[in-house]
Parts: C-alpha cells; structure tokens; sequence
C-alpha cells in the first residue's frame, strides 16, 4: 500500500488499530473457555476417581486441583490485560 497523504496515513492507522482489536477479542474468546473446560475435566476426573480407585484422595490429586486453580488464574490475569489494552484501543488513550 502506497501512503501518498495524511489521509492515507490516518486510514492505515485506523485499519492497524481495527486489526489489533479483532486480534484482541479473539484471544479474549478464547481465554473464556478456560475456567469452563477446566472445571469439566476436573469433575470428569473426580467421577472418575471416585468409581474406578478406591475414592481416597492422594498428594497428587492435590497437586492436580492447586494447577487447575494456578491454570485458571492466570488465564484470568490474562483476560484482564488483554481488557485493558482492549478498554485503551477503543477509547483512545
């Protein structure tokens, strides 16, 4: 694309920022399966355990729950910066 004015350039600009935004919300969507499918692989798990193994809860299944907690908060750390360069983008700051 050749810029020839500040027209030019401004509109290149604006088709940047519409690019960055579109990329934004889509990782946003993305990151909102994650505290969906984690708790479903967890109770997937737990019914699991509980019919097949003896139903005592060893050190790993503890291990287990504090990284599907560590998982999900960061992917809710993520989403909130992803947020707030979202928040920035669309309201020019």
């Amino acid at each position: 694309m050749e810029i020839k004015s500040v027209g030019d350039v401004n509109a290149k600009i604006e088709h940047d920022k519409l690019k960055r935004i579109e990329a934004l919300e889509k990782k946003l969507k993305r990151l909102s399966y994650v505290p969906t499918s984690t708790l479903a692989l967890l109770l997937i798990y737990g019914f699991g355990f509980s019919f097949i193994a003896s139903g005592q809860p060893s050190i790993g299944d503890f291990f287990l729950l504090a990284a599907a907690i560590g998982v999900v908060g960061n992917a809710n750390v993520q989403r909130v910066n992803l947020l707030k360069e979202l928040f920035e983008l669309k309201n020019g700051k």
